[in-house]
């Protein structure tokens, strides 16, 4: 590919914004980042060593956290200069080989959960990047097994969702890997999640070409779910 001019892409996938609403979308053809401005103006391409950056999050000093399926690596990014078109690395984590880790959240406490596309897991380190936990299930037909997981996201009352793709389902967790609920959707395509400030679930379904628009009413008590789809475009 020919070098992007700023503000273009090839093949979009992850996205964020920081504490200061400048936005990153990452390009997992390019292997580059985009960075626009809050008037969502193209103000700089970080480079550095991508290969196939996909999720993104941010750490609890602000820093900028990036998830690479080429890499098998988690960088964070100081991006505290964004402005002045200045990205400094401060740390790379090693994930396990031949992962295709896909993305990224955070808890409160600071802990980071990677989505490893293979063998669909998931992995807890600490915010220094000591792995603590991992998540799967033995049984493949049990409700917290993932099948083609990708997305992950915190939910607004700090517990974390989940995205499969071949099995067309949210799942939500404790943080502490413990089920909540699973939303067999039935609904293949499924790929990332995110939650906006009134709590409502954003899914990206590559399949069908539509973001669906989720409210989960579940209660403080785990009750079952109740997913109610309250937008489906019909074109994008």
């Amino acid at each position: 590919y020919d070098i992007p001019k700023e503000g273009e892409f090839y093949s979009p996938t992850g996205i964020v914004f920081d504490k200061n609403y400048y936005l990153y979308v990452s390009d997992t053809e390019l292997n580059v980042v985009q960075v626009f401005n809050p008037d969502i103006n193209p103000l700089y391409t970080m480079f550095e060593d991508f290969k196939i950056p996909q999720g993104f999050e941010l750490d609890l000093e602000g820093n900028l956290m990036s998830v690479n399926s080429g890499t098998n690596k988690l960088y964070k990014f100081d991006i505290s200069k964004i402005k002045d078109k200045e990205v400094k690395k401060i740390d790379t984590i090693l994930l396990p080989e031949d992962t295709f880790p896909i993305d990224i959240t955070s808890d409160n406490n600071g802990n980071i959960y990677v989505s490893l596309g293979r063998p669909d897991i998931i992995h807890v380190y600490d915010n220094e990047g000591h792995l603590i936990s991992e998540w799967f299930s033995e049984n493949p037909l049990s409700p917290s097994a993932f099948r083609g997981l990708q997305g992950v996201a915190k939910s607004s009352d700090g517990n974390i969702y989940t995205v499969n793709t071949h099995g067309g389902n949210i799942q939500k967790f404790d943080t502490k890997g413990k089920l909540i609920w699973n939303a067999p959707l039935n609904w293949p395509g499924l790929t990332f999640i995110d939650v906006d400030y009134q709590g409502k679930i954003y899914v990206t379904d590559c399949f069908h070409g539509v973001v669906l628009v989720f409210s989960d009413k579940t209660s403080k008590d785990l009750t079952p779910p109740k997913l109610i789809i309250e937008e489906l475009p019909s074109e994008t």
